[in-house]
């Protein structure tokens, strides 16, 4: 970890060996990391788990302005089942700080997902972009809500399920 006045770099690194009967989703330890699910446990293996996150962040204008990039890389690699997985990826936050109350944030994030299951005829590889625009303004430190709009783009190389869909919603926070 690296820092200068409003800007900072990081990396987290994670190697583990798990019996994928318990979830690999139990041992997840990298905060504010950017892997989104786990492979399929549904029969239990032993797999090898690698994981690494390079982060920079800077802020800017009395850190009103606030720019994040987030480069990650996620290998499970199974030792009997044939479900193999590595997940490259990029997310990029900017965030406006309107006033002490009110904040608009822009997200953005691009993943490269490459499974390597032996049955089926081809393997999958995807490529998902993803972005979100949201407001929230917080009432006080507990309560808070968010108007949010995203967009989401998975794009398959050999198999036939490729979907587009935007989502938008408001959300209401209470934290006790």
């Amino acid at each position: 970890s690296a820092n200068k006045s409003n800007s900072s770099w990081s990396f987290r690194g994670n190697r583990e060996l798990t019996d994928s009967s318990i979830g690999i989703g139990v041992s997840e330890n990298l905060p504010d990391s950017r892997f989104n699910r786990d492979s399929n446990v549904a029969n239990a293996d032993i797999v090898e788990r690698i994981r690494s996150d390079l982060v920079y962040r800077t802020s800017l204008a009395n850190k009103r302005f606030s720019f994040t990039f987030n480069l990650y890389y996620d290998d499970q690699d199974y030792q009997t089942r044939k479900e193999d997985r590595k997940v490259y990826g990029f997310v990029t936050y900017l965030m406006y700080r309107s006033t002490r109350k009110l904040t608009f944030r822009y997200t953005f994030r691009g993943t490269e997902d490459s499974s390597f299951v032996t049955n089926i005829p081809a393997n999958e590889k995807s490529k998902l972009v993803n972005h979100r625009l949201q407001g929230t303004y917080r009432f006080n430190p507990d309560v808070r809500w968010a108007l949010w709009l995203e967009h989401h783009a998975r794009n398959y190389q050999n198999l036939p399920r490729d979907y587009d869909e935007v989502a938008g919603g408001l959300t209401l926070e209470y934290q006790f």
